[in-house]
């Protein structure tokens, strides 16, 4: 029997996309991952984890206007060569989803986009000139499609104020975690008197650390609380929330660790007991589920798809995004009653086993990916 030949788009090469990419191998898939060349420079590790599926990288330009620009007919003449039965694709915006939608409809081949935007630019110009892309293109694109995957509630109610609802096939299908890869440690959790907080993600404005850093600061000088934070990541903002933490005079309470392997990852998170994640804009939050899957109870803003990993008050809470003080009463919560931090992380490992599973998520994308 012919294996059908599903290509995938992406712009970057992450974990989720290898895992993605080997699990639908695994199911019956022969699967070709095209990605920029740049992103096995900034992730040579999961090369080295290629097992069952083939990769092909792209040229790109990039600039400060625009990034995952292909050069030419590069990335065509790939998907050409390959003659896949199907297109996988990721955002709607990106240059390498106009082009594998272009090659799909030129061929008749079966065209699905992966969705987890879920807002509108914030710059009006930006906006504006997004909405004539709409008006002129993406539109079209997303009505073309035969199917549109929406990584989290926000999105697929952002699509359908887009278009209505019946012009387009559409699913909310979320993302999950490889539980092989993140696990409870116990032995590592100390029931120390302070209370261990994590927070993983880059050292971008989107990400609101301050809002955290503020909350904590909070905590400690006004409530005299016992608590520390680490903070793992990289990013432009390293020098100004150094700076920050310096001048609060927080530097033994609150720590950056600018890198650590996504392998060894697992052992840090187990070594904190609750993980917050105060995202400006997020569209998923992976980092949430792993953090889950160790066994953590959550607490994240309510920008975007990460209230959809969160039960408010059975694994978590979701705190009004930007104001620390609506955090810090969260974090309070952990603090003056600590069963809860196993209650609640007990729960987490529950939603994670029953609904964030990756094995039993992939499966559900395999079906409809074969069924298209």
């Amino acid at each position: 029997m012919t294996r059908k030949k599903l290509v995938l788009i992406r712009p970057g090469y992450h974990e989720l996309d290898h895992q993605f990419a080997y699990w639908m191998t695994k199911k019956g898939f022969e699967v070709v991952l095209l990605a920029p060349e740049q992103a096995f420079q900034q992730n040579r590790t999961l090369k080295n984890r290629i097992t069952n599926y083939q990769i092909e990288k792209y040229r790109t330009i990039n600039s400060r206007f625009f990034s995952d620009f292909p050069v030419g007919f590069n990335l065509w003449s790939k998907i050409k060569k390959i003659k896949p039965d199907i297109i996988n694709s990721g955002e709607d915006y990106q240059f390498s989803t106009w082009l594998g939608y272009l090659y799909a409809k030129k061929y008749n081949v079966k065209f699905i986009i992966l969705m987890d935007r879920y807002l509108p630019p914030r710059n009006f110009l930006i906006r504006l000139f997004f909405k004539l892309l709409d008006i002129i293109f993406i539109n079209k694109i997303l009505r073309d499609s035969s199917l549109i995957i929406c990584h989290s509630s926000e999105s697929l109610k952002y699509l359908r104020s887009k278009i209505d609802k019946n012009s387009v096939n559409s699913v909310f299908l979320p993302i999950g975690v490889d539980r092989h890869k993140f696990y409870p440690l116990p032995y590592k959790r100390r029931e120390d008197v302070s209370l261990k907080i994590i927070s993983v993600g880059r050292l971008i404005e989107q990400k609101n650390y301050p809002t955290l850093i503020k909350a904590i600061t909070y905590l400690i000088k006004k409530k005299n609380k016992r608590l520390s934070l680490t903070i793992i990541g990289s990013g432009i903002l390293r020098d100004y929330l150094k700076r920050m933490i310096k001048n609060l005079q927080m530097t033994q309470a609150i720590r950056l660790i600018f890198h650590v392997d996504h392998d060894n990852l697992v052992n840090i998170i187990n070594e904190h007991n609750l993980f917050i994640l105060s995202s400006k804009r997020e569209s998923m939050g992976a980092v949430v589920l792993e953090a889950m899957a160790c066994g953590l109870p959550v607490i994240v803003s309510d920008a975007g798809g990460m209230k959809d990993f969160v039960q408010e008050g059975k694994n978590g809470f979701v705190f009004k995004q930007g104001s620390y003080l609506d955090l810090a009463e969260k974090i309070e919560i952990f603090l003056n009653d600590r069963n809860k931090l196993k209650i609640f992380g007990d729960y987490s490992l529950k939603l994670v086993k029953e609904r964030f599973n990756n094995q039993i998520l992939f499966d559900q994308y395999f079906k409809i990916f074969n069924e298209c």
